[in-house]
Protein backbone atom coordinates (compact mmCIF):
# COMPACT_ATOMS: atom_id res chain seq x y z
CA UNK A 1 0.00 0.00 0.00
CA UNK A 2 1.28 3.73 -0.88
CA UNK A 3 1.78 5.36 2.44
CA UNK A 4 -1.09 8.22 3.58
CA UNK A 5 1.79 10.70 2.96
CA UNK A 6 2.67 9.84 -0.70
CA UNK A 7 -1.41 9.54 -1.34
CA UNK A 8 -1.72 13.32 -0.22
CA UNK A 9 1.34 14.40 -2.17
CA UNK A 10 -1.23 13.70 -5.22
CA UNK A 11 -4.05 15.27 -3.74
CA UNK A 12 -6.16 18.08 -1.87
CA UNK A 13 -9.62 17.48 -0.77
CA UNK A 14 -11.89 18.48 -3.49
CA UNK A 15 -13.93 17.40 -6.96
CA UNK A 16 -12.80 15.59 -9.19
CA UNK A 17 -13.94 14.77 -12.59
CA UNK A 18 -12.11 10.72 -12.93
CA UNK A 19 -14.14 7.95 -14.70
CA UNK A 20 -14.87 5.20 -12.51
CA UNK A 21 -11.60 2.76 -13.97
CA UNK A 22 -9.40 5.90 -12.16
CA UNK A 23 -11.38 6.31 -8.87
CA UNK A 24 -10.83 2.88 -8.09
CA UNK A 25 -7.34 1.96 -9.52
CA UNK A 26 -5.80 5.02 -10.58
CA UNK A 27 -2.39 6.22 -9.30
CA UNK A 28 -3.35 7.57 -5.51
CA UNK A 29 -6.67 6.57 -6.20
CA UNK A 30 -6.47 3.02 -5.49
CA UNK A 31 -4.77 3.67 -2.13
CA UNK A 32 -8.10 6.20 -0.19
CA UNK A 33 -10.22 3.95 1.22
CA UNK A 34 -13.85 4.52 0.30
CA UNK A 35 -17.31 3.62 1.74
CA UNK A 36 -16.31 -0.03 0.57
CA UNK A 37 -13.19 -0.38 2.71
CA UNK A 38 -14.98 1.37 5.55
CA UNK A 39 -17.17 -1.73 5.40
CA UNK A 40 -14.72 -4.57 4.79
CA UNK A 41 -12.34 -2.94 8.16
CA UNK A 42 -15.92 -3.71 10.12
CA UNK A 43 -15.02 -6.88 9.66
CA UNK A 44 -11.29 -6.78 9.97
CA UNK A 45 -8.52 -5.02 8.70
CA UNK A 46 -7.25 -8.37 7.38
CA UNK A 47 -10.26 -8.46 5.04
CA UNK A 48 -9.71 -4.59 4.23
CA UNK A 49 -5.80 -5.44 2.63
CA UNK A 50 -7.12 -8.66 0.91
CA UNK A 51 -8.18 -8.30 -2.31
CA UNK A 52 -11.45 -9.32 -3.46
CA UNK A 53 -12.34 -12.01 -5.74
CA UNK A 54 -14.84 -10.04 -7.43
CA UNK A 55 -17.70 -10.95 -9.65
CA UNK A 56 -17.06 -9.61 -13.24
CA UNK A 57 -20.24 -10.47 -14.97
CA UNK A 58 -22.00 -8.97 -11.87
CA UNK A 59 -19.42 -5.56 -12.11
CA UNK A 60 -19.84 -5.22 -15.90
CA UNK A 61 -23.69 -5.41 -15.59
CA UNK A 62 -24.06 -3.29 -12.47
CA UNK A 63 -21.73 -0.54 -14.46
CA UNK A 64 -24.01 -1.09 -17.33
CA UNK A 65 -27.45 -0.77 -15.32
CA UNK A 66 -26.23 2.57 -13.90
CA UNK A 67 -25.65 4.07 -17.41
CA UNK A 68 -28.77 2.73 -18.49
CA UNK A 69 -30.65 4.47 -16.18
CA UNK A 70 -28.83 7.56 -15.00
CA UNK A 71 -26.84 8.54 -18.49
CA UNK A 72 -28.78 6.75 -21.25
CA UNK A 73 -26.84 8.54 -23.72
CA UNK A 74 -23.59 7.56 -22.51
CA UNK A 75 -25.10 3.92 -22.58
CA UNK A 76 -25.26 3.79 -25.72
CA UNK A 77 -21.92 5.21 -26.31
CA UNK A 78 -20.39 3.02 -24.15
CA UNK A 79 -22.29 -0.61 -24.00
CA UNK A 80 -22.52 -3.27 -26.65
CA UNK A 81 -24.65 -6.44 -26.96
CA UNK A 82 -23.19 -9.23 -28.24
CA UNK A 83 -24.82 -10.90 -31.19
CA UNK A 84 -26.05 -13.99 -30.78
CA UNK A 85 -24.10 -16.62 -32.81
CA UNK A 86 -22.61 -19.57 -32.68
CA UNK A 87 -19.07 -19.27 -31.96
CA UNK A 88 -18.29 -23.05 -32.72
CA UNK A 89 -19.25 -22.35 -36.30
CA UNK A 90 -16.64 -20.60 -38.57
CA UNK A 91 -19.30 -18.43 -39.66
CA UNK A 92 -20.31 -17.61 -35.75
CA UNK A 93 -16.57 -17.23 -35.01
CA UNK A 94 -15.94 -14.47 -37.58
CA UNK A 95 -19.52 -12.85 -36.64
CA UNK A 96 -18.04 -12.53 -33.10
CA UNK A 97 -14.41 -11.27 -33.98
CA UNK A 98 -16.00 -8.44 -36.12
CA UNK A 99 -18.31 -7.40 -33.32
CA UNK A 100 -14.78 -7.69 -30.59
CA UNK A 101 -13.29 -5.28 -33.07
CA UNK A 102 -15.86 -2.83 -33.01
CA UNK A 103 -17.10 -3.12 -29.34
CA UNK A 104 -13.29 -2.61 -27.99
CA UNK A 105 -13.10 -0.43 -25.09
CA UNK A 106 -16.76 -1.08 -24.36
CA UNK A 107 -18.87 -2.37 -21.73
CA UNK A 108 -20.19 -5.95 -23.14
CA UNK A 109 -22.90 -7.34 -22.16
CA UNK A 110 -25.30 -10.20 -23.46
CA UNK A 111 -28.63 -10.06 -25.61
CA UNK A 112 -30.48 -11.43 -22.38
CA UNK A 113 -28.77 -8.72 -20.38
CA UNK A 114 -29.40 -5.74 -22.79
CA UNK A 115 -33.03 -6.74 -23.04
CA UNK A 116 -33.49 -7.12 -18.97
CA UNK A 117 -31.91 -3.27 -19.02
CA UNK A 118 -34.23 -2.29 -21.42
CA UNK A 119 -36.89 -3.61 -19.26
CA UNK A 120 -35.73 -2.35 -15.95
CA UNK A 121 -35.50 1.25 -17.66
CA UNK A 122 -38.30 0.81 -18.54
CA UNK A 123 -40.57 -0.25 -15.52
CA UNK A 124 -37.84 2.79 -13.64
CA UNK A 125 -39.65 5.34 -16.09
CA UNK A 126 -43.02 4.89 -15.13
CA UNK A 127 -42.10 5.30 -11.16
CA UNK A 128 -43.08 9.13 -10.79
CA UNK A 129 -41.31 9.51 -7.84
CA UNK A 130 -37.78 7.89 -9.13
CA UNK A 131 -38.44 10.37 -12.19
CA UNK A 132 -39.01 13.50 -9.88
CA UNK A 133 -35.86 12.90 -7.87
CA UNK A 134 -33.59 12.38 -11.21
CA UNK A 135 -34.86 15.25 -12.71
CA UNK A 136 -33.94 17.84 -10.14
CA UNK A 137 -30.54 19.65 -11.18
CA UNK A 138 -27.59 17.23 -10.29
CA UNK A 139 -24.44 15.41 -10.92
CA UNK A 140 -24.12 12.00 -11.76
CA UNK A 141 -21.03 10.18 -10.58
CA UNK A 142 -18.89 13.15 -9.43
CA UNK A 143 -15.25 11.48 -7.52
CA UNK A 144 -14.93 13.44 -4.27
CA UNK A 145 -11.54 12.94 -1.90
CA UNK A 146 -12.38 14.56 1.52
CA UNK A 147 -9.78 14.44 4.99
CA UNK A 148 -10.92 12.44 8.05
CA UNK A 149 -11.63 15.86 10.60
CA UNK A 150 -10.24 13.66 13.00
CA UNK A 151 -7.39 11.22 12.33
CA UNK A 152 -6.45 13.67 8.68
CA UNK A 153 -6.25 10.41 6.32
CA UNK A 154 -8.04 10.77 3.30
CA UNK A 155 -11.12 9.65 2.26
CA UNK A 156 -12.91 9.27 -1.09
CA UNK A 157 -16.83 8.65 -2.75
CA UNK A 158 -18.57 8.78 -6.01
CA UNK A 159 -22.28 9.28 -5.92
CA UNK A 160 -24.30 8.00 -7.84
CA UNK A 161 -26.43 11.16 -8.17
CA UNK A 162 -26.04 14.22 -6.14
CA UNK A 163 -28.39 17.30 -6.10
CA UNK A 164 -26.26 20.04 -3.95
CA UNK A 165 -29.19 22.71 -3.83
CA UNK A 166 -31.23 20.38 -2.19
CA UNK A 167 -27.68 18.49 0.09
CA UNK A 168 -29.36 15.03 -1.23
CA UNK A 169 -27.09 11.90 -2.39
CA UNK A 170 -29.51 9.41 -3.92
CA UNK A 171 -27.77 5.84 -4.77
CA UNK A 172 -28.95 2.91 -7.54
CA UNK A 173 -29.33 -0.10 -6.12
CA UNK A 174 -30.51 -3.42 -7.72
CA UNK A 175 -31.69 -5.82 -5.29
CA UNK A 176 -33.73 -9.14 -5.13
CA UNK A 177 -36.74 -7.58 -3.66
CA UNK A 178 -37.36 -4.21 -2.96
CA UNK A 179 -39.99 -4.57 -0.48
CA UNK A 180 -39.85 -2.33 2.90
CA UNK A 181 -38.96 -5.47 5.09
CA UNK A 182 -36.42 -7.16 2.71
CA UNK A 183 -34.83 -4.05 1.38
CA UNK A 184 -34.36 -2.93 5.03
CA UNK A 185 -32.81 -6.37 5.98
CA UNK A 186 -31.01 -5.87 2.92
CA UNK A 187 -29.70 -2.34 4.22
CA UNK A 188 -28.84 -4.18 6.83
CA UNK A 189 -26.97 -7.05 5.93
CA UNK A 190 -25.07 -5.21 3.76
CA UNK A 191 -24.30 -2.37 5.63
CA UNK A 192 -25.75 0.70 3.62
CA UNK A 193 -25.67 2.36 6.50
CA UNK A 194 -22.47 2.92 6.47
CA UNK A 195 -22.55 3.80 2.96
CA UNK A 196 -24.97 6.78 3.55
CA UNK A 197 -23.14 8.10 6.33
CA UNK A 198 -20.37 8.29 4.33
CA UNK A 199 -21.43 9.69 1.73
CA UNK A 200 -23.45 12.44 3.56
CA UNK A 201 -20.29 13.17 5.66
CA UNK A 202 -17.75 12.86 2.98
CA UNK A 203 -19.27 14.95 0.45
CA UNK A 204 -20.50 17.89 3.21
CA UNK A 205 -16.59 17.91 4.04
CA UNK A 206 -14.99 17.84 0.39
CA UNK A 207 -17.45 20.14 -1.18
CA UNK A 208 -19.04 22.54 1.62
CA UNK A 209 -22.22 21.68 1.23
CA UNK A 210 -24.48 20.78 3.87
CA UNK A 211 -25.86 17.40 2.23
CA UNK A 212 -27.85 15.73 4.71
CA UNK A 213 -30.32 13.58 2.94
CA UNK A 214 -29.61 9.82 1.31
CA UNK A 215 -32.36 8.30 -1.17
CA UNK A 216 -32.49 4.61 -2.02
CA UNK A 217 -33.73 4.07 -5.33
CA UNK A 218 -33.66 0.25 -5.17
CA UNK A 219 -35.12 -1.87 -8.04
CA UNK A 220 -35.69 -5.42 -8.43
CA UNK A 221 -33.16 -7.82 -10.91
CA UNK A 222 -36.32 -9.97 -11.84
CA UNK A 223 -39.61 -9.37 -14.01
CA UNK A 224 -41.23 -7.30 -13.06
CA UNK A 225 -38.61 -5.33 -12.33
CA UNK A 226 -40.08 -3.57 -9.73
CA UNK A 227 -38.87 0.00 -7.89
CA UNK A 228 -39.09 1.54 -4.49
CA UNK A 229 -38.06 4.73 -2.92
CA UNK A 230 -36.70 5.02 -0.07
CA UNK A 231 -35.02 7.66 2.59
CA UNK A 232 -32.50 6.93 5.22
CA UNK A 233 -34.11 8.30 8.19
CA UNK A 234 -31.78 10.11 11.07
CA UNK A 235 -31.46 6.54 13.07
CA UNK A 236 -30.17 5.02 10.02
CA UNK A 237 -27.20 7.26 9.01
CA UNK A 238 -26.57 7.97 12.86
CA UNK A 239 -25.94 4.27 13.41
CA UNK A 240 -23.96 4.03 10.33
CA UNK A 241 -21.61 6.77 11.64
CA UNK A 242 -20.88 5.13 14.57
CA UNK A 243 -20.04 2.11 12.40
CA UNK A 244 -17.74 4.44 10.55
CA UNK A 245 -16.26 6.03 13.66
CA UNK A 246 -15.29 2.39 14.70
CA UNK A 247 -13.59 1.73 11.15
CA UNK A 248 -11.33 5.22 10.95
CA UNK A 249 -10.40 4.62 14.25
CA UNK A 250 -9.36 0.75 13.32
CA UNK A 251 -7.90 2.47 10.40
CA UNK A 252 -6.13 5.14 11.69
CA UNK A 253 -4.46 2.78 14.37
CA UNK A 254 -3.52 -0.11 11.31
CA UNK A 255 -1.77 3.00 9.23
CA UNK A 256 0.38 4.13 11.94
CA UNK A 257 1.35 0.11 13.35
CA UNK A 258 1.16 -1.23 10.06
CA UNK A 259 0.09 -4.40 11.32
CA UNK A 260 -3.12 -5.36 9.87
CA UNK A 261 -4.89 -8.07 11.92
CA UNK A 262 -7.73 -10.26 11.93
CA UNK A 263 -10.11 -11.98 13.96
CA UNK A 264 -9.66 -11.91 17.60
CA UNK A 265 -6.30 -14.32 18.81
CA UNK A 266 -8.33 -16.07 21.08
CA UNK A 267 -10.90 -18.62 22.22
CA UNK A 268 -14.32 -16.85 22.43
CA UNK A 269 -17.48 -18.15 23.48
CA UNK A 270 -20.43 -17.54 21.11
CA UNK A 271 -24.53 -17.96 21.37
CA UNK A 272 -26.87 -18.86 19.25
CA UNK A 273 -28.93 -15.60 17.69
CA UNK A 274 -31.85 -14.53 19.13
CA UNK A 275 -33.97 -15.59 16.14
CA UNK A 276 -32.69 -19.22 16.74
CA UNK A 277 -33.66 -19.26 20.56
CA UNK A 278 -37.07 -18.02 18.90
CA UNK A 279 -37.45 -20.70 16.85
CA UNK A 280 -36.56 -23.59 19.16
CA UNK A 281 -39.48 -21.90 21.48
CA UNK A 282 -42.37 -22.13 18.71
CA UNK A 283 -41.85 -17.96 17.85
CA UNK A 284 -41.37 -16.80 14.64
CA UNK A 285 -41.05 -13.69 13.02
Amino acid sequence: METETAVQEYFTPGLYEVDNETYHNGPGWKSIISGSGIKKLLRSPLHFITPDEKDSAALTFGSAYHLRILQPELYIEQVKAAPKCDKRTKEGKAVFEQFQQEAAGKIIITQAESEALDAMAERMNKCETAKFILRNPGYFERSAIFEDPTFKFLGKVRPDFDIPSLGVIVDLKTTRDAGLDAFGRACAVYDYDVQAAWYVDGMRLATGIDYQTFIFIAQEKTPPYAVAVYQADAEFIGIGRQKCDIARAIYNECLHTDKWFGYPDEVQKISLPAWAARKVAGVYD
